[in-house]
């Protein structure tokens, strides 16, 4: 039995060793920090800190279940070369389950001891006792065969959702700590069984998922043949959506779904200022959870794109070796084709998702709304619907801001979707994970940089935008530097051929208008009052915004793809 949980624990610190030495480096330095300068920390320092302790908890979550595993996979994600070893289930099972309980538990019991050292009014326990039940349930649903096709992100969110919302409401309702604690670890025994249940099931061979059985259970019919695709593009577009492109629009009808639940219990109602007030001082009423969480709905599918891009789906890339399968690799097509058809699938899952979030939105329109007079603080009407009391305030100005906006979530979504694909074609693993940690501590300094005061305690607001002026253009000039450099080796290599560099630059200079008019829209308000609180004159503004606009968009990294495809694609070894 010793044996047997050395091999498990072994083979999960030999393969995830130099990331758990930086995590456990990482905490162990935050928590002595937070107890020896907590009370002499600024917000944004203990901010940044806090930020990057739930970074190596989400690595942690992944180890523990297996980064290896599959979202959209109906059968168990746990690994079948571990099923192998001359070892009982129950070792499998419980070593990653147990190693996980207690690594997490005790790092959240230390964190919030430093806290309390510090001076901080934080519970020790419930915490603790959330986040490893929330290990614990992630586990038993990825190791466990549903048989249904992301049947696992659908139990993901579901689970997340109910226990974020259940300790909170525990919490309003003056429960008491033990009596929380205790409802969370019935939750991880569970799953622990259940865990367990999947594992045995799955080294047993029971692994089909519901799909398969019915269709291998049919009487067999004669089958027509299906129109042929007319390319090779075609034909891997229509792969790369079958792989990975029913993710977003996935998410966003779950989302969407949980959106509407708390909806029940809403019964306030409260003034857009935004909108009004009109010329009777008449300003619209709507449901007080819509106002407060429905930009949030918003604001979750450009993010849920960005995890997406960058690793939690399907991939043609072994994880393991780190190679291409060799379907892919021998497919009849460019690396510069097989990228092209990875952009355009991701447009249309993209156009997908937002099509879902558009039509979810419209029972908004049917809830109660209502007007006040906001010269006499009076209620005019609190029966009427949304759609009735917005209409008279909707007029073209308020039309196209809103048209533009959600043209720049769109937008904003399909870019987070395709910025990752050059870390995934790479297959280099240590940069898949890294590049993702060094845009989070990228955003981190840059926080930091944008909040320093001055020696005398204040801002100085004039220095510090000239500074942030003169780095954003040595930024966008850096970048548009590499483009020309990739644009040049990849023509120089033959992975872009004139007719796609001419299709892609005109694609990416007609995209970048329409961002950039989108966001100068948008801001138009913010860079007027910069100008009037002489932050700038109108023209560094302007040509301030443009250049932050223009370095957001993405060129190099979706440039840098093709090459890194083909080095992957056609090395030796």
């Amino acid at each position: 039995m010793r044996r047997g949980v050395e091999s498990v624990a072994f083979a999960l610190w030999q393969r995830n060793r130099i990331g758990l030495w930086i995590v456990l480096g990482y905490w162990a330095a935050f928590s002595a920090s937070l107890g020896l300068f907590g009370r002499r920390a600024s917000a944004e320092a203990l901010a940044i800190g806090i930020l990057f302790v739930l970074l190596s908890y989400l690595f942690l979550v992944a180890v523990f279940i297996h980064q290896d595993s599959d979202v959209a996979a109906a059968r168990s994600s746990y690994p079948s070369y571990m099923f192998t070893l001359p070892v009982k289930t129950s070792r499998l099972v419980l070593v990653p389950m147990i190693l996980g309980t207690v690594i997490v538990f005790a790092f959240c019991f230390v964190l919030a001891a430093s806290a309390r050292h510090s001076g901080a009014n934080i519970p020790l326990f419930w915490p603790a006792a959330l986040a490893t039940t929330f290990i614990a349930a992630l586990q038993a649903i990825f190791w466990f065969p549903w048989g249904v096709p992301y049947a696992k992100l659908v139990l993901t969110m579901a689970v997340i959702a109910l226990l974020s919302t259940g300790t909170g409401v525990a919490l309003n309702a003056s429960v008491p700590e033990w009596a929380i604690c205790s409802a969370l670890s019935a939750i991880a025994g569970a799953s622990y069984m259940t865990a367990y249940l999947g594992v045995a099931r799955a080294r047993r061979g029971e692994n089909r998922d519901i799909v398969s059985i019915r269709e291998s259970a049919r009487v067999r019919r004669p089958v027509k043949a299906k129109a042929a695709f007319r390319s090779a593009t075609q034909a891997q577009v229509w792969y790369e959506l079958r792989q990975h492109g029913i993710l977003l629009p996935a998410i966003a009808a779950i989302l969407c779904g949980l959106f509407y639940i708390p909806t029940v219990w809403d019964t306030t109602i409260s003034p857009i200022y935004g909108l009004g007030p009109d010329a009777e001082g008449k300003v619209p009423l709507i449901s007080t959870y819509v106002m407060a969480y429905y930009p949030a709905l918003l604001m979750l599918l450009p993010c849920a794109a960005w995890v997406i891009g960058c690793g939690l789906k399907r991939s043609d890339v072994k994880r393991g070796d780190r190679t291409f399968q060799l379907f892919y690799g021998t497919r009849p097509m460019s690396d510069a084709d097989l990228v092209g058809a990875k952009l355009k699938a991701t447009a249309i899952s993209t156009l997908c998702a937002w099509a879902i979030v558009l039509v979810f939105s419209l029972p908004i329109l049917n809830m109660r709304g209502g007007s006040m007079n906001i010269r006499t603080n009076m209620f005019l009407s609190q029966d009427d619907r949304i759609h009735s009391v917005l209409a008279p305030f909707l007029d073209r100005q308020v039309l196209l801001l809103g048209f533009s906006a959600v043209l720049l979530l769109a937008l904003m979504t399909w870019r987070n979707y395709a910025i990752g694909f050059w870390t995934e074609l790479s297959g280099k693993l240590w940069l898949r994970y890294a590049y993702p940690i060094a845009f989070g501590i990228g955003y981190a300094l840059i926080v930091v940089w944008g909040t320093q005061r001055s020696p005398d305690g204040g801002h100085s607001t004039a220095t510090m935008f000239e500074t942030i002026f003169i780095g954003i253009w040595i930024a966008l000039l850096a970048k548009l530097a590499i483009s020309v450099w990739l644009v040049v080796k990849e023509k120089r290599t033959g992975l872009l051929r004139p007719s796609a560099l001419a299709w892609s630059g005109a694609f990416f200079v007609t995209g970048a208008a329409v961002f950039v008019a989108t966001l100068l829209l948008l801001s138009q308000s913010l860079r007027q009052s910069m100008v009037s609180a002489q932050i700038g004159s109108p023209l560094v503004v302007d040509s301030t915004a443009i250049a932050l606009f223009l370095l957001w968009t993405p060129l190099t990294r979706i440039l840098a793809a093709p090459l890194m495809l083909s080095i992957n694609r056609h090395r030796s070894r």
